[in-house]
Formats: structure tokens, sequence, C-alpha cells
């Protein structure tokens, strides 16, 4: 959808502001907004999604932020912008006087932002390296490794950070980006939660393997979220992810999407092995279609799955693999049914989910909340046929549909 243009002097009304008085969102007029004082606002929150944002504009909101000295928290949201490097240098310019920042978030999703803007990036971070938190959005730009690396040349230093959002999709950083985050990895050893996302990037078992033996130092993780999806990755990768399991112990929330990759039953067997560590762990999201799985593996990853006792809410996707139907619904519902405390599940196979007829799984005492996919289904019948296979679940209280 094509950017959508809007006046010069109205944009500074989509600014959600947040004032230490504890004052629900508000949206000024741009005229009140940039005239005000606005060294009282401690949290702002900048919406520009799709609205096209020209030189000028650009120059305004900085000067604009560089008013708000009380700035606790920024969040800035400036994705399909058509940001290139000099815009971003327009932005971040000279924003180094807030001393109470402690909470940086900025969208720059599908923009056109090469090195050079990711220099200017580093320079604005190198002034807040005592930051708690820091979410960074980059997906489908041109940063490559170089701009990896200047990236992570201030995020190494950054060692009060607790909450990291680093989402690079499809910037094809390759091998030597990925060793490049390691590197600064290794150093936040105060992080509760981290996302990182490195979908489509060239990737291979080595990049991955840097990247756990980094992971492995973050003791205090309670969050972890990691997209490795359409890379590189072998088995070896994946059984090295798997290895670093056992040294997170704290681990409440775990997102493994390692799709598309050829990890192989190897990879599937230890990452059931890793997760059976995991004794905190409450909510699980595996993405292993399309991995090159057979039963063999599937088994693995199933009874290790059933060893984490603690598990709350599943969700697992062994889509377009080489298991057969007979084994899923022989095999499935058994040791689903071996975790006590589960309640939620979401569980993607094909689109005929026979799964639900297993008996094991009807007579399941645990699940209340259950999500199918109907999104493969053309017919009305189909999904009417389907909803009433889920609803025999004995103690089914929620089911959830994906249209």
């Amino acid at each position: 959808m094509a950017p959508e243009c809007i006046n010069p002097n109205d944009y500074e009304g989509y600014i959600q502001e947040y004032t230490n008085r504890g004052h629900n969102v508000s949206k000024r007029p741009s005229t009140a907004f940039v005239k005000s004082s606005n060294s009282v606002l401690t949290h702002i929150d900048l919406q520009l999604k799709n609205k096209l944002i020209n030189m000028k504009q650009i120059i305004l909101l900085n000067s604009t932020l560089k008013k708000c000295e009380s700035m606790q928290s920024l969040i800035l949201n400036l994705e399909n912008q058509f940001i290139t490097d000099d815009k971003l240098w327009k932005l971040l310019i000279n924003l180094n006087q807030f001393k109470n920042l402690v909470k940086i978030s900025l969208n720059l999703n599908n923009n056109q932002i090469k090195p050079e803007g990711v220099q200017c990036l580093a320079q604005f971070l190198k002034n807040y390296l005592n930051i708690a938190e820091l979410s960074i959005y980059l997906i489908d730009n041109k940063i490559e490794k170089n701009g990896v690396n200047l990236l992570c040349q201030n995020l190494k230093e950054m060692t009060n950070l607790q909450h990291l959002e680093l989402e690079l999709k499809q910037n094809y950083i390759g091998d030597v980006g990925a060793t490049e985050i390691s590197k600064s990895l290794i150093n936040l050893k105060n992080l509760i939660i981290l996302k990182l996302g490195l979908r489509n990037n060239n990737i291979s078992s080595l990049g991955i393997i840097s990247i756990s033996n980094a992971l492995q130092n973050l003791v205090n993780l309670r969050l972890l979220w990691l997209n490795v999806c359409w890379n590189q990755i072998s088995g070896a990768g994946a059984i090295q992810i798997s290895a670093i399991l056992k040294n997170l112990k704290e681990l409440t929330s775990f997102t493994l999407l390692i799709s598309s990759n050829q990890i192989g039953d190897a990879g599937a067997i230890e990452i059931g092995t890793g997760i059976s560590y995991l004794q905190n762990l409450a909510s699980l999201n595996l993405g292993l279609n399309n991995s090159q799985i057979q039963e063999v593996g599937a088994k693995g990853l199933l009874e290790g799955l059933a060893k984490s006792i603690n598990l709350v809410d599943l969700k697992l996707n062994l889509e377009n693999n080489l298991i057969s139907e007979e084994f899923i619904n022989s095999n499935f519902g058994k040791y689903i049914c071996e975790l006590p405390k589960l309640t939620g599940l979401e569980f993607l196979y094909n689109e005929e989910q026979n799964y639900l007829k297993s008996k094991d799984l009807v007579n399941c005492k645990n699940i209340k909340i259950l999500t199918i996919d109907l999104k493969n289904y053309g017919y009305l019948i189909g999904k009417k046929n389907l909803q009433q296979k889920a609803k025999k679940i004995l103690r089914l209280v929620k089911l959830i549909t994906l249209d």
C-alpha cells in the first residue's frame, strides 16, 4: 500500500503524548505541540507508519523533539516512509540531551536505509549507552553486514539493557553479520527479554552457532524469541541452539521459528531434548514447518516436549515435513496429554487435521483453549466439520479459528 501523504504542518498531530502526571493519550494539534513548552513531557509515542514525510517535516520533527528535555521514553514508528540515509541523519542529529532517557523504540521497517544510515543511528545510540530497553526494527532495508557491524559497536557497550528487540529480517547480513551480533550479545548479561529477528539473511549453521554461543551466557533471560526462518541452517545449527537451552533455566517463554531450513531429524530430536531442560517454561512456540523432519525426528521432539511439565501454552507447526498422518494421529495426542498444566494448544500439521479424532486428545482433561487453522478451507461444510471435531475435546472451553 502506498504511503498516505499528509500536510507538512499536521504530522505532529499523530504524536501520542504521555506526561508524568498520568494523563491519557492525547493528540494535540500540530501548532499547539510545536509552540508549547515540551520540557515536561516524559513519554512520546509518534506513530507515522504510512504517513509520507518530506525533508522539511523531518527537520521540524528533529527540532521539536529537542525541546523534550525530560523525555524518559521515545517510541518512533516510521515504517514504510521512504526514509533514506539523508533523512535519518536529519532526524537524529544532535538528539543527545535526554539525560533521563531509559527506553528507545525505533521502527524503520521497509525503508531505504543503508550502512551510512546505520552509522547515524549508531552515533545517536552512543549517547544512551545506559538505557534499559531498546527496540530497533530494520526489516527489508539494505544494511547488510557493514551496517550490522556499525550498529553492534555501540550495542555491545549497552550492558544495562534488560529488554532488547532487534529485527533485521531480509537484510542479507550473512554469517559475518550474525557473528557481529553474537559479539554484542555476549556482553549483555542483564537481559531479561530478548527478541532477535534474522529471517531470510543468508545465515548458515556457522552464524547460528556463533549466536548460540553468545546466548548461553544470558542466564537471566525470562523470554527468548528467535526467528531464523528461511536461512541455510542444518541439523548442526539446530543442535547448537538446543544445547544452550540447559543454561537458560529461567526461561518462562520461548519462541523458536526455524522453518524452511534443513534441520532434519537430528535437529528436531535435539530441540526436543533442549526443551526438556526448561522446567520453568510456561509458553512455547515452535515453528518447524518445511524442515525435512521425518517420524524419527517428530517422535524425539514430542518426547522432549512431554517432559516440559509446567507448559501452559503450546504452539507447534510441523506442516510440510515428511511425517505420516498415521504417526501424528497415533502419537500427537498421547504425548500432549502428558503435559499436566497445558491448557492452550495450536497445532498445524495439514489441512485435514485428523489428529483431532485422536482418542487421547478427545479425552484430554487439560486443554481448554484450542486454535485451529481454517485458511486452506475454501468451502463452508469443511470448516464446519473441522469445528465439530474440535468441539468434541472433553474440557474445551474456547475454540479459536485462523481464517
